[in-house]
């Protein structure tokens, strides 16, 4: 399938009380280290009711085949490339959270989660225009960054022995 038929059998759009993720799988491998699963089976609602992150459904065609979700935060340059600082006093910079995103295990394939990731950038320079922000970042473990998030999503990492590592994309 090519880029542009994609784009138009994919739909993100805000979260609503009857998005119904109970019969989606969102593990990896059989496992839940990020706790994306966790996440949205839970109560995702009161995230939204305290005002800490956005969720929006994912759909392919009109089936629901997953989420992610969407805070402020910020990125201390300790945790970046040493080339990648900006040119400015701030220990932390702002950035836009792509905090959780999980696609059913029957929709993975990279290409979907590459659109999320290209949404959410164009989430973030918009918001740029009006407040400053500075990067999208995402925390992750080493082997998504490696397999996933560093190739296909052009995103920047400090590759790390621990179990989550955070990475980022500038901006502008």
């Amino acid at each position: 399938m090519q880029e542009d038929e994609l784009d138009k059998k994919l739909d993100f759009s805000p979260y609503s009380k009857s998005d119904d993720f109970s019969k989606l799988d969102f593990k990896y491998k059989g496992t839940d280290e990020l706790e994306v699963d966790k996440y949205i089976h839970d109560n995702p609602n009161n995230y939204i009711e305290n005002h800490v992150s956005n969720i929006y459904s994912v759909r392919y065609e009109t089936e629901l085949i997953g989420f992610f979700t969407l805070s402020m935060s910020s990125i201390d340059n300790s945790a970046m490339l040493d080339d990648d600082a900006l040119d400015v006093t701030f220990r932390n910079y702002p950035a836009l959270l792509l905090g959780q995103m999980g696609l059913d295990v029957d929709f993975r394939c990279g290409r979907i989660g590459k659109k999320i990731c290209s949404f959410c950038r164009g989430i973030g320079q918009d918001l740029n225009e009006r407040v400053a922000c500075a990067f999208l970042i995402l925390q992750t473990t080493p082997t998504l960054a490696r397999k996933f998030y560093e190739p296909d999503c052009h995103f920047r990492w400090k590759p790390s022995d621990k179990k989550r590592v955070w990475m980022y994309r500038k901006l502008f």
